[in-house]
């Protein structure tokens, strides 16, 4: 069947059986074919290629290329009109997927510059994102603060730091050739007053993938480690008067599969580091990463 069982793609134009079709159906038989596929479509993103057959087979149509090709063009339509949204070529129905516009779907946000300000209405407070920034996040020692500082050192270094971090990945950078890369902190120094330094130890847990366009996690029994590597980042430095996680020369980077860490470790929880010194190791300053990084790739 055109479109829905081989690799065939749309054309940019209506040929002439299918225009000849869509002009026979008129605006009335449009507005069918537009509700049957919308109502062969869910919250939940699915093929274009099923939702355009069980909206065929809803409205029991003769299938032909033409048939077909007029089905997907009005789905397009839909998506282009916002009724639909989707995700890969739509022009390849087996090949992309589509669903119905949520009010509650995922949010999309734009990179903010630090000078949007806070508002009553429309009148400006006075204060901006950036007196925001300057009060939340100066403690860059924190665990949690040095967890992303960690994780934006790493995407700095790879070139994937131009977006927005997301909360809710299953990893936390992704190269621009698809690399999964885990990111782990610790640190010797505390922000708060300490006896000893902290022993020095990373969370490795196998986890469970949560997709924020659904808000459903996967099923227990798909409970893995989801980064293709590890980078184990330690801010190593060890006198509180010089401490500065912005310093580049103060952090060790180790690097682990993650193949490795499921065949030594399998589903242990953490990792000292004199455990992790044992297993395939490679080290690397924040000047190497990217180039230690890309060895994973092959």
């Amino acid at each position: 069947m055109l479109l829905l069982d081989d690799d065939e793609v749309l054309s940019e134009e209506p040929d002439t059986a299918e225009a000849s079709l869509a002009t026979k159906a008129g605006a009335e038989g449009i507005r069918t074919v537009d509700a049957a596929i919308i109502g062969s479509t869910s919250t939940k993103w699915l093929k274009v290629a099923r939702v355009l057959h069980d909206a065929l087979s809803s409205q029991q149509a003769a299938i032909s290329g033409d048939v077909v090709a007029l089905y997907a063009r009005r789905a397009l339509h839909l998506v282009h009109e916002g009724v639909l949204e989707a995700k890969g070529d739509l022009r390849r129905p087996r090949w992309s997927e589509i669903r119905l516009q949520s009010e509650l779907g995922q949010m999309e946000h734009k990179r903010k510059l630090g000078d949007e300000p806070f508002q009553d209405g429309d009148q400006s407070l006075g204060f901006c994102v950036r007196d925001f920034w300057q009060w939340a996040a100066s403690d860059l020692v924190s665990n949690a603060m040095r967890g992303r500082v960690a994780e934006f050192l790493v995407a700095r270094a790879v070139g994937a730091a131009g977006g927005i971090r997301n909360e809710w990945d299953s990893y936390d950078v992704a190269t621009r050739s698809g690399l999964r890369i885990e990111v782990k902190s610790a640190a010797y120094l505390q922000t708060w007053g300490q006896k000893a330094e902290s022993a020095i130890s990373f969370a490795i847990g196998p986890t469970i993938a949560w997709d924020p366009e659904t808000g459903d996690f996967e099923p227990e029994h798909k409970r893995r480690r989801q980064a293709t590597v590890y980078v184990f980042a330690l801010l190593a430095h060890r006198d509180k008067k010089t401490l500065n996680p912005m310093d580049v020369r103060q952090w060790e980077f180790r690097l682990v599969r993650t193949s490795e860490l499921d065949a030594k470790c399998a589903g242990q929880k953490r990792i000292s580091l004199s455990s992790l010194e044992r297993l395939k190791i490679v080290r690397a300053t924040y000047a190497e990463l990217a180039e230690c990084l890309a060895q994973f790739e092959m």
